[in-house]
């Protein structure tokens, strides 16, 4: 996370649910799997997963945490 705010350009305010897709989504794009692979590879359809990852959707973080696992990462959560 940034410590200061950018000198221009919008800021938007995220939901912890939608901080989390977009944290996943980044690692996905970052592989460069895409979501069809990763789909596959989840045993899931590919509608779902673009589902899962929409931000008008709720969250399910054993979903996320699967999607990550597969591009070689983990979530990890500190509560304070």
């Amino acid at each position: 996370m940034p410590r200061t705010k950018p000198s221009n350009g919008v800021n938007i305010h995220l939901s912890t649910g939608e901080s989390l897709k977009v944290l996943v989504h980044n690692e996905i794009v970052k592989s460069r799997m895409t979501h069809e692979a990763l789909a596959k590879s989840l045993s899931i359809p590919a509608p779902s997963l673009k589902q899962a990852l929409d931000l008008e959707h709720p969250v399910d973080v054993d979903l996320l945490s699967s999607m990550v696992a597969v591009v070689g990462k983990r979530l990890v959560a500190y509560i304070s």
